[in-house]
């Protein structure tokens, strides 16, 4: 049984992806969020959401990273819906940052997002959480 929160990596492609993050209760998602925007110097959205995709980008070493952001879930509110509503923010966020505008290439990243995010899911016995 996986210990909660946890954190994986989600790959768009090579280069880029994002921190999916599950959490056990809506309270601990807020905690990691409220943090998250205090480290980065994020602007926060209304507190009322219950699951959220967080754009950012990074700079290391004078080079902007691959990293995108992190997509925050809360057990006690999660289901396919919720993940694919959240993966469509991402990847709509992924072509805003690479300019991609083929309508084609923006869903099948969300698709990829959708089938990475469920295979991990089930790799890390998340099914299994009550």
């Amino acid at each position: 049984m996986p210990k909660l929160p946890c954190r994986f990596k989600l790959r768009v492609n090579k280069r880029y992806y994002y921190w999916a993050y599950v959490f056990p209760t809506r309270k601990a998602m807020f905690q990691h969020y409220y943090a998250a925007c205090k480290e980065y110097d994020l602007r926060r959205v209304h507190p009322n959401f219950r699951a959220i995709m967080h754009g950012w980008r990074v700079w290391k070493n004078g080079k902007l990273t691959g990293e995108l952001g992190q997509i925050l879930f809360d057990l006690s509110y999660f289901g396919a819906g919720i993940v694919s509503h959240e993966m469509t923010h991402a990847a709509l966020n992924w072509a805003h940052q690479t300019r991609t505008k083929n309508e084609e290439k923006i869903c099948w990243v969300q698709g990829e997002l959708v089938r990475k995010f469920w295979k991990k899911h089930w790799k890390l016995g998340l099914d299994k959480i009550k």
